[in-house]
């Protein structure tokens, strides 16, 4: 099932059409968390995903750097961080969708095309989303738990 990421699309009852920047913000998270647990990524390495570092369709991301308080660094946590993820069909055709013209850049970036901030999307996106779900807080280290729980082993690719 292939979910649409379009802005014009996405239905959320506190959602108004003129509110473009809210529905932006809305669409950017709703891609990152499926991103993170479809991948089992850690925040960090998602929020780090240069556009260059994705194949042309989408489905292949290489994982070479992180984000951390809004700065770019090209070392992960592991040595074993460095690597290739495939994705689902669905995934990279949402994907494909929310990266739409640009060609490069940060995947996930602030207007200013700096890294967003991981304690402001905690703060800002999951912790609401799981309240209005009624979940417990969590962090973002649930998404790769989400991976390896439903996939088994992750198949990951290792890079040079």
């Amino acid at each position: 099932m292939i979910v649409s990421m379009s802005p014009k699309s996405y239905s959320d009852g506190c959602l108004n059409s003129t509110s473009s920047v809210r529905t932006e913000f809305l669409v950017g998270n709703r891609m990152l968390r499926v991103l993170c647990a479809s991948a089992g990524l850690r925040l960090g390495e998602a929020l780090g995903i240069d556009i260059k570092n994705i194949s042309s369709d989408c489905a292949t991301v290489k994982i070479t750097q992180k984000a951390w308080k809004s700065q770019v660094h090209d070392f992960l946590k592991t040595d074993n961080g460095r690597r290739e993820i495939d994705l689902h069909s669905s995934v990279a055709a949402m994907l494909k969708e929310y990266i739409g013209e640009r060609k490069s850049g940060l995947l996930f970036c602030s207007k200013t095309g700096k890294p967003l901030q991981q304690s402001n999307i905690l703060r800002r996106s999951l912790h609401p989303t799981l309240a209005k779900i009624n979940q417990p807080k969590c962090g973002s280290h649930a998404f790769r738990r989400f991976r390896l729980g439903a996939f088994g082993s992750a198949p990951n690719t290792l890079l040079p």
